[in-house]
C-alpha cells in the first residue's frame, strides 16, 4: 500500500517512546502476548500486527520511523494506530504507490511524496517546504527527494 511510509511521533516520554520502538522492530518484539508484562499488553496488541519499520530512531522522545514497500499498512492505517495509541505525529510522509508503475494522480508527482502535519487535531496534507522550514535538516535529510 506504501511504497514509503514515514512519521515523526511525538510519544508521551522517552519511556513510552523506547518501548514502542522495542514492541515494533523484527529483533526485539516479542512473539506472543504471553511473553509481554500485563500493562504492557494492550500496546503490544496493537503494534502486533504492523510491519516491522525498515528504520526506527529514538531522540529522547520522538520516534522516528520508516517503512519500505510495506503491504496493507499505509497513511490512514498509521493515523489509525496513532489514534489508538494517543499518539500524534508531528509529520507524516508517504509515497503510496510503487512511482515506477506511472499510475499516480493526474497532475501529481508521487515520487516525491505527500507530506501531513496535524492541525487544529486534524492531519492536513502540507508541502515540503512546510515541512522543511519546521523540522530540523537531521529529520529532513532522511526523506527521498
Amino acid at each position: 500500500m506504501a511504497y514509503q511510509l514515514a512519521a515523526w511521533i511525538q510519544c508521551k516520554d522517552q519511556q513510552q517512546a523506547e518501548l514502542i520502538k522495542q514492541l515494533l522492530e523484527r529483533d526485539t518484539r516479542p512473539c506472543f502476548v504471553e511473553d509481554v508484562p500485563a500493562h504492557q499488553q494492550a500496546l503490544f496488541e496493537l503494534l502486533d500486527q504492523v510491519e516491522y519499520p525498515a528504520d526506527s530512531t529514538l531522540d529522547q522522545d520522538r520516534l522516528w520511523l520508516f517503512w519500505y514497500k510495506v503491504d496493507y499498512f499505509g497513511f490512514d492505517e498509521l493515523t489509525t494506530l496513532l489514534d489508538g495509541l494517543e499518539l500524534t505525529a508531528l509529520f507524516i510522509f508517504e509515497v503510496p504507490d510503487d512511482p515506477l508503475v506511472g499510475d499516480s494522480y493526474e497532475g501529481e508527482d508521487e515520487a516525491s511524496g505527500r507530506f501531513w502535519m496535524l492541525d487544529k487535531g486534524v492531519y492536513v496534507r502540507v508541502n515540503r517546504t512546510t515541512v522543511r522550514d519546521k523540522f530540523p535538516d537531521s529529520i529532513i535529510e532522511r526523506l527521498p527527494e
